[in-house]
C-alpha cells in the first residue's frame, strides 16, 4: 500500500515514482513538450510555478519500459528459474522426477537415488528466487499497468513449497540411514502446498 500512495502521489504532478527527483527534472526537459504537462497549483505546491511535469500516457509508457529492463536486467543473470516464463518453472516445481523440464531446471538428478536434485547451491537459489520475485511482486503491485499477483504468488509458493519438500527428503533419507527403509516424499507435492498457501494469503 506504501508503494501505491506514493505513485499516485507522484502521479499528481507527473513524475515516474521509483526514479529520483533529479532524473525526472531531467526526463521532463528531454522529452518534447507535448509530452509534457503543466502541473496545477495544488498539486505542485512543492514545485516551483513554471515546472512541467510528465502526462499520463507518457507516465505509462516510461513506467512500462522501466519497470521491464529493470526486471529483465535483474532476471536473466541469476537463474534460469527467473529467466523462464513463471508458467513454465511453477510447472517444473510441481513434477516429480524424472522429467525433462525439471532436468532443465536443475530440478532433477539423475545421479540421486531418489532422482531429486538436493545440493546446497539449488536450495540457495530456490529461496533466492522467491525472494526477488516477491520483491519484485511487492513493487510492480503499485504500478500504472497491473502486473497480477496470481501467478507471482504461485510462484513464490512453489519455489518455497519445493525447497522445504527438499529439506524433508534430506530429513528422511537420513532418519531412514542404514536401515534401508524406502523414502517415498516427493518435493513436488510440497511446491503445490505452498503455491496454494501463499496463494490463499495473497487473496486472503
Amino acid at each position: 500500500l506504501h508503494f501505491v500512495r506514493l505513485r499516485r502521489k507522484k502521479a499528481e504532478i507527473g513524475r515516474i515514482w521509483f526514479l529520483p527527483a533529479t532524473v525526472n527534472k531531467a526526463l521532463v526537459r528531454m522529452l518534447p513538450l507535448r509530452a509534457t504537462r503543466p502541473i496545477s497549483a495544488e498539486a505542485g505546491a512543492l514545485l516551483s510555478r513554471n515546472e512541467r511535469g510528465l502526462t499520463n500516457r507518457t507516465l505509462h509508457v516510461l513506467e512500462v519500459a522501466l519497470i521491464a529492463f529493470a526486471t529483465a536486467s535483474v532476471n536473466y543473470p541469476i537463474t534460469r528459474l527467473l529467466r523462464l516464463p513463471m508458467v513454465e518453472v511453477i510447472h517444473g516445481l510441481f513434477e516429480t522426477c524424472p522429467n525433462s523440464l525439471g532436468h532443465r531446471l536443475g530440478l532433477c538428478d539423475g545421479a540421486s537415488a531418489q532422482g531429486f536434485a538436493a545440493s546446497g547451491r539449488l536450495q540457495a537459489v530456490l529461496l533466492l528466487a522467491a525472494v526477488v520475485r516477491l520483491a519484485q511482486t511487492v513493487v510492480t503491485f503499485g504500478a500504472m499497468v497491473p502486473s497480477g499477483l496470481f501467478i507471482p504468488s504461485l510462484y513464490v509458493g512453489a519455489t518455497l513449497g519445493r525447497l522445504v519438500g527438499i529439506w524433508t527428503l534430506q530429513f528422511n533419507l537420513s532418519m531412514a540411514g542404514a536401515s534401508g527403509a524406502e523414502v517415498t516424499v516427493n518435493p513436488g507435492a510440497f511446491a503445490m502446498v505452498g503455491a496454494v498457501a501463499v496463494l490463499s494469503g495473497f487473496a486472503r
